[in-house]
């Protein structure tokens, strides 16, 4: 007969109509969160997503009744973001919704949020709730400048355009490049340079030696002085911290100008 909690029966003379039977389950409330953070789920530290400071965030929320009931109330908070819009607040069993996106900037070195999902089952009357927490980090940078002497001072005046700079991993933190460069890059018209993408640790920025030019000085351990002169030439240590842009790792060059004099005496004497 198409309805619910009544069965349709015809009793004859002297029969037992049998098996008029009802079957219950108890009604059990669920509801479920998902939070992404720019898609991808990161729900631990460990799976924190990698970004570069600077770069743009996307929370999203997928908000799904995990219970074999109808859900009401339905609410959605993000606790470092507030309150998450989301399209409605019931949710039928096994039913899902996507709520409405959450958008940031990356600065902090280590961030994590946690969303949280509440409901009611309407026939039960008993709330439920579901929490997902979700993580991102950052990366670091490295930059620096090439510029030439040009009044014998020892100090870098005018900004070197293409000059080939290397970086490599300290992976023994002996101030030394290890293995094969992982970067290269060239000197702008600035003569600045700049690694991005870099996980925390140490580094050995190279300068291939411009030609016609000799070596004056490298910029030890950087403006944060980081790390110690590593007694080699055209080469600069750094320590990279997450969400750090290690600055001032500066190379000067001077340019090599030749000279000759000769001196002639006649009975030594002038």
């Amino acid at each position: 007969n198409h309805l619910i909690n009544a069965i349709a029966a015809k009793v004859d003379a002297g029969e037992n109509d049998t098996k008029n039977d009802f079957v219950e389950r108890k009604a059990v409330p669920g509801v479920s969160v998902e939070k992404a953070t720019n898609n991808k789920d990161a729900d631990t530290v460990a799976e924190a997503i990698a970004l570069n400071r600077g770069d743009a965030v996307t929370w999203s929320y997928v908000v799904k009744n995990t219970g074999n009931e109808p859900l009401a109330n339905i609410h959605v908070t993000d606790d470092k973001e507030g309150a998450v819009a989301c399209p409605k607040s019931t949710l039928n069993a096994g039913e899902s919704m996507t709520c409405t996106a959450k958008h940031g900037t990356a600065t902090h070195p280590a961030y994590a949020n946690k969303a949280t999902a509440t409901g009611k089952g309407t026939v039960s009357k008993k709330s439920t709730n579901d929490t997902d927490p979700s993580h991102y980090r950052l990366l670091g940078e490295l930059s620096g400048q090439v510029t030439q002497d040009t009044n014998n001072d020892n100090n870098g005046d005018q900004p070197m355009k293409d000059v080939e700079i290397k970086l490599y991993q300290d992976t023994n933190h002996d101030g030394k490049p290890d293995g094969s460069a992982i970067k290269t890059t060239k000197t702008d018209a600035d003569g600045t340079y700049h690694f991005g993408g870099l996980e925390p640790g140490d580094y050995v920025s190279v300068e291939t030696q411009p030609a016609g030019y000799l070596d004056v000085k490298e910029n030890e351990g950087g403006a944060d002085n980081d790390k110690p002169d590593n007694h080699l030439i055209n080469a600069i240590a750094a320590k990279v911290d997450a969400g750090e842009n290690d600055t001032k790792n500066d190379f000067v060059e001077r340019k090599a100008v030749p000279g000759v004099s000769v001196e002639k005496a006649t009975n030594n004497k002038d």
